[in-house]
């Protein structure tokens, strides 16, 4: 980040120089974005785990180990 802080850009959109400061890319993260970024963490790894074993749950014991026979 400190390398890409270093490039100087002389952008003439002004959509881009949104994301400048004095001609040089910012990176400030915020407490807002750490907070956002654990709870989709979270979310995703909830959805990873509980959907799977939700399947597993609804089949017999027998039919899960099946291919241990």
């Amino acid at each position: 980040m400190d390398l890409l802080s270093m490039i100087t850009f002389h952008p003439t959109d002004i959509n881009f120089t949104i994301m400048l400061d004095n001609g040089h890319l910012k990176f400030i993260p915020t407490i807002k974005t750490y907070a956002t970024n654990i709870f989709i963490i979270i979310l995703l790894t909830i959805l990873a785990a509980w959907l799977p074993s939700r399947k597993a749950v609804k089949k017999p014991v027998a039919e899960a180990l099946g291919h241990y026979e």
